[in-house]
């Protein structure tokens, strides 16, 4: 069951950029982002009440937060500078970097 998850994750995702690389070309991709996060935080928080979610802290949460915002913010900057046919690309090397982070740790 977890492939299915998987492969529909990846579509979506998919569907997502395909979306933002059309919106990217007449409104500024800051305000892209700020509506993915606008839509997408509630949408998640509802899913975690109702899934009987725990809430937990560990600081580590606030630099995986700030490490994603990090991560969006230069993204879609460098879409203003560019455009997704050559950024997509790029930012999608993090996938190897996980896994070389992964090797060493």
């Amino acid at each position: 069951m977890w492939q299915l998850y998987t492969i529909l994750a990846v579509l979506f995702m998919g569907f997502n950029s395909f979306i933002v690389k059309k919106l990217v070309k007449t409104l500024n991709p800051n305000i892209v982002m700020f509506y993915q996060f606008m839509l997408a935080a509630p949408l998640i928080f509802s899913y975690l009440l109702l899934s009987n979610w725990d809430f937990v802290f560990n600081p580590l949460l606030i630099f995986i937060g700030l490490g994603y915002f990090a991560s969006l913010t230069l993204f879609y900057t460098s879409l203003i500078k560019g455009n997704l046919t050559k950024s997509g690309p790029i930012w999608s090397l993090n996938l190897i970097i996980t896994a070389i982070l992964g090797l060493f740790f």
